[in-house]
């Protein structure tokens, strides 16, 4: 029987030994198979999160996409068999895009740029894209003429870059920005050639009074080049310091939004002193907010000048120069209102002066009365002393301020004695003589009734027998009594 199993057993015994190293494969087969499953599900759980992640951060985009005001497009460049780009196809929107388009997402999205906008080649806008995707150079372009179908032609600005192998584009829409601008730039073209065309000096100053245009026109109005004031102050051109400061006072108003006009004196290139009259007002930006002033002026001398003598014959007798009587008596209430000073008035009367006139004709007579004139002024103290003609042949002196009647009487005997000098007129010399009366002013008395006083005094030289002065309430009779005179 032993020998009968003994093969058997050596099989088995033979058999294990043969297969030990096919276990062995087995088992490593069987752990790297286990090791790989692991990695595998590590990989799996990586991607899992990797693809949370994405996810998340594209509902983030989406998000921010979808909050944004402009329209903001993501879009996937279409290349030909040569690598160019010849369209691009809508991958993401968000709403403001799609209002703006007039086509729902579902609809945009995964449509190419030429279905939707056949103009965006003829445009340029094709041309920019493709660029940003080549080159990878980010765009900005502003007032991008873009046709919008039935909108018609639109203003956007664009801003694109490039992102990975898409282009992200956002647009504005400034139509009525550019409407805007357009219609300013025309009108302030419109300003300028007005100014620069115009024979009145236009100018614009800053909030401090520094000039930053000035136009042309400031080179033959008073000489100065355009580079002459443009960097300095309005005021560094006027004559004197009391103009400067009246006219920033005024310069004030303007700023707080007032028109105003002030006539001052500027100085010219040469030197010269000119009269300008300006007018100012608030310079106002686009949104209303006031920048500094506009201001014009032009040159006022021939006015100026005509004014002041219509002014001056308006206060003045034509003939002599000396006050009128509305003037004197204006002049007089005013004067005499002055507490503390002794005014008196002289009322002088040409003697016979009406045979003047009859003897040697009206141009002598007016030869008289412009030498009378004269003497009249000569005599005169203050500027507070006035001459006046009354009218005729009767003339007035008003003294301000004088110690006492005898003074008064004194002057008058001067102006007596001055006025009896010979005369030279186309007759030949003439000599005329006055009667003179003198009064002080009381308190508080009218200039009518001062006057009418000091008249009366006259009248009683004149009954005295002429060429003399006398004094109210004194019937002092001084001086020469001529008879006769011319």
């Amino acid at each position: 029987m032993f020998t009968t199993h003994l093969p058997s057993a050596a099989f088995i015994v033979l058999g294990v030994a043969d297969w030990w190293p096919l276990a062995a494969i087995v088992a490593t087969a069987v752990g790297l198979i286990a090791s790989l499953a692991f990695r595998y599900a590590c990989v799996l759980r990586q991607l899992d999160q990797a693809t949370a992640a994405w996810e998340a951060e594209r509902r983030r985009l989406n998000s921010m996409l979808e909050s944004l005001f402009d329209p903001h497009v993501v879009m996937q460049p279409v290349r030909d068999a040569a690598g160019r780009i010849v369209d691009f196809i809508f991958d993401n929107t968000n709403p403001a895009a799609c209002g703006w388009i007039g086509i729902d997402r579902d609809h945009l999205t995964g449509s190419r740029l030429l279905e939707v906008y056949p103009t965006a080649d003829s445009t340029g806008l094709l041309k920019i894209l493709a660029g940003i995707a080549d080159t990878g150079c980010p765009a900005a372009i502003d007032a991008f003429p873009f046709p919008l179908g039935a909108a018609g032609q639109r203003r956007i600005d664009i801003r694109a870059v490039r992102d990975g192998e898409q282009v992200s584009f956002t647009w504005r829409d400034v139509t009525d920005r550019d409407a805007v601008s357009k219609k300013l730039a025309a009108s302030e073209e419109q300003f300028r050639l007005l100014a620069e065309n115009s024979s009145d000096v236009v100018v614009r100053v800053d909030h401090d009074g520094t000039i930053i245009w000035v136009s042309p026109s400031v080179t033959p109005v008073l000489g100065w080049l355009q580079s002459d004031w443009i960097g300095h102050r309005a005021t560094d051109f006027f004559n004197s310091s009391a103009d400067r400061e009246r006219f920033l006072h005024e310069q004030q108003k303007a700023l707080l939004g007032q028109s105003i006009l002030v006539r001052t004196q500027m100085q010219s290139k040469g030197g010269d002193i000119h009269w300008v009259e300006i007018h100012a007002g608030p310079y106002r930006t686009e949104d209303g907010t006031i920048d500094g002033i506009a201001a014009s002026f032009r040159l006022v001398d021939a006015e100026v000048s005509s004014q002041r003598i219509l002014e001056r014959r308006a206060r003045t007798d034509e003939l002599t120069g000396l006050l009128n009587r509305t003037e004197a008596i204006d002049r007089i209430e005013t004067l005499t209102q002055h507490d503390g000073r002794t005014d008196a008035v002289l009322w002088c009367d040409i003697d016979r002066f009406k045979v003047v006139n009859d003897t040697y004709g009206h141009a002598a007579g007016d030869a008289v009365l412009e030498a009378l004139a004269d003497r009249i002024r000569a005599c005169l103290r203050t500027p507070n002393d006035l001459g006046a003609r009354l009218g005729g042949d009767e003339l007035m002196v008003f003294l301000h301020g004088v110690r006492d009647l005898q003074d008064a009487v004194a002057i008058a005997e001067k102006l007596r004695r001055h006025a009896a000098e010979p005369i030279q007129t186309s007759s030949g010399p003439l000599r005329v003589t006055l009667s003179i009366g003198a009064t002080l002013a009381r308190p508080d008395e009218s200039a009518d009734a001062l006057i009418a006083r000091a008249d009366d005094a006259m009248y009683q030289a004149k009954k005295s027998g002429r060429n003399q002065v006398v004094a109210f309430e004194e019937a002092a009779v001084t001086g020469e009594q001529q008879a006769g005179g011319v």
